[in-house]
């Protein structure tokens, strides 16, 4: 599932869906908040989310054949519990060990490896 179809879902579950561009984060971690809460709404809402992954990951590690994958955005507001059963899933449906790891370094991933290159590049200058 898409953000756009989980925002469209939550807005008809009452849940504001902010904008800017944080809205993904924000959006799924009130649903996170409210699935914790006992919302059954929001549970099968994470629940369809990790689905919707499941398939799209199987996908990708099928043709790609990662050593490891890491996700960051707002697949990271439901929690551990969520990733642990995603990369359970993952396993099932690839019918071997998940790729998936949970790393510290988060959402920040992009930044990261943006600056490893930049710093790779001016190291090879010399």
């Amino acid at each position: 599932m898409g953000f756009r179809a989980f925002a469209r879902r939550a807005v008809s579950e009452g849940i504001p869906v902010p904008d800017g561009p944080d809205a993904m984060d924000e959006t799924a971690a009130l649903i996170a908040e409210r699935a914790r809460a006992g919302d059954m709404w929001a549970v099968d809402s994470i629940d369809e989310l990790r689905v919707a992954l499941t398939r799209v990951l199987s996908l990708f590690i099928t043709i790609e054949v990662p050593d490891a994958l890491t996700l960051g955005g707002y697949v990271l507001a439901p929690g551990d519990d969520f990733l642990g059963k995603l990369s359970e899933s993952v396993a099932y449906q690839l019918r071997s060990p998940s790729p998936i790891i949970r790393t510290t370094i988060e959402d920040h991933a992009a930044g990261l490896g943006a600056a490893m290159v930049g710093l790779n590049q001016i190291m090879t200058l010399r």
